[in-house]
């Protein structure tokens, strides 16, 4: 790790990298005061060599005494800001049985997770003003933050755009976030993007693998805010072909046989993820694996013929057509659109004429699943499915 091997060279360069690595190996522990020096002597064993000697004194651990915050009201906002920052912790009986070392790198980040618990109380301007490290003594530090709260905003009203598959009261019962309410940036975010039954995962599921969803602050009067969520619904999906890697232990179709996702139907991550469940219950993968593989080797694609697909894909396809109506549910995208009355192809393409006067604030949000960027979206309906079977450990 730190670039020193027998018979290899060394210089200056190799030797103040060596120190950074030994320093910063301990500054992750709380050591932030280790001392490493490197030495070089003559080997008379043999011509051009040296002994490298490393010393490494750690010191004491550097731990964190106090932490002072100023620029919040409430005494119960200040406790509850402190107890957002995971791995940073005062000298507290709460915090009696955790860590209290101090760590710059998780300093930085448990910054950024107390912004993120103000905006959940509707703080939305709240900023970190100013931070400081002091060190008291040889062993522990006081931290001081300073923050501007700001104005406290409720949310007024809510507007939908681009949505033609479901209704815009389906997804205010998905929403979960009525006038009246505290804006909630964090909540807002879970319900449209990161939770299983949020709206983007709503369309993910039903084959808008290109679908996009994004909130954008149209108004906003004193404190309250009026929000427009624009859909982008995109094509609808299907499965082009699944292929199977990795298995050296039972029947391919035996793997099929456990499948939910077949050739021809439309994109479900739902129907993955049950996928994963029901083939990590035949007791022959490792199944701590095979969710560790969920969802890497989904790659869109160009909608494949199926005289092009493997033998096993090709005999699912041919199952699934016999099963299935007459009538197949898995339309492609044109067909949809073709089929579609005029006011719904033209509400898709309708730009959206704000007649609000303020600046329109689109907000920043945890890209899901279903996001796709740039213009990846042309010419794709099928993204095929790689299934990679590990192994069960023996």
């Amino acid at each position: 790790m730190i670039g020193l091997q027998t018979g290899s060279q060394i210089n200056t360069d190799i030797i103040n990298r060596a120190k950074y690595y030994i320093k910063k190996h301990f500054e992750d522990k709380g050591f932030n005061n280790c001392e490493v020096e490197i030495m070089q002597r003559e080997d008379v064993t043999g011509d051009n060599k040296v002994i490298v000697d490393i010393n490494i004194n750690k010191n004491e651990k550097i731990k964190i005494h106090r932490i002072h915050i100023t620029g919040l009201d409430d005494k119960k906002e200040r406790i509850k800001v402190k107890k957002a920052m995971k791995k940073t912790r005062e000298h507290k009986l709460y915090n009696f049985f955790r860590s209290k070392k101090y760590v710059p790198e998780k300093f930085e980040e448990d910054k950024a997770n107390t912004i993120e618990k103000l905006n959940g109380w509707g703080f939305r301007d709240a900023l970190l003003v100013a931070d400081s490290v002091v060190n008291i003594d040889e062993k522990h530090v006081d931290i001081y933050l300073h923050y501007y709260q700001g104005k406290k905003y409720y949310l007024r009203n809510v507007s939908w755009v681009g949505n033609t598959v479901y209704t815009s009261d389906l997804m205010e019962r998905i929403l979960k976030m009525q006038k009246g309410d505290v804006y909630d940036m964090n909540l807002l975010n879970k319900r449209l993007r990161d939770e299983d039954d949020a709206v983007a995962n709503l369309y993910y599921n039903n084959g808008y693998v290109f679908s996009s969803v994004n909130p954008v602050e149209i108004n906003i009067d004193n404190d309250s805010i009026d929000l427009e969520i624009r859909i982008n619904e995109g094509r609808q999906a299907t499965f082009n072909h699944v292929r199977i890697a990795g298995n050296d232990r039972v029947y391919e179709n035996v793997i099929r046989r456990e499948l939910r996702t077949k050739p021809g139907d439309l994109f479900s991550m739902d129907a993955i993820k049950r996928s994963v469940q029901d083939l990590a219950q035949m007791n022959q993968f490792d199944p701590e694996a095979l969710q560790a593989e969920l969802g890497k080797n989904i790659k869109p694609k160009a909608a494949t013929k199926s005289n092009s697909l493997p033998d096993g894909d090709k005999q699912a396809l041919s199952d699934a057509s016999d099963s299935n109506s007459p009538t197949s549910p898995c339309k492609t995208s044109s067909e949809k659109d073709t089929n579609a009355p005029d006011s719904s192809r033209k509400e898709t393409d309708k730009p959206c004429n704000c007649k609000s006067k303020q600046t329109v604030r689109t907000i920043k949000t945890t890209p899901s699943p279903s996001s796709n960027p740039g213009s990846e979206e042309k010419d794709r309906t099928s993204p095929p499915s790689l299934f990679s079977i590990p192994n069960r450990r023996t």
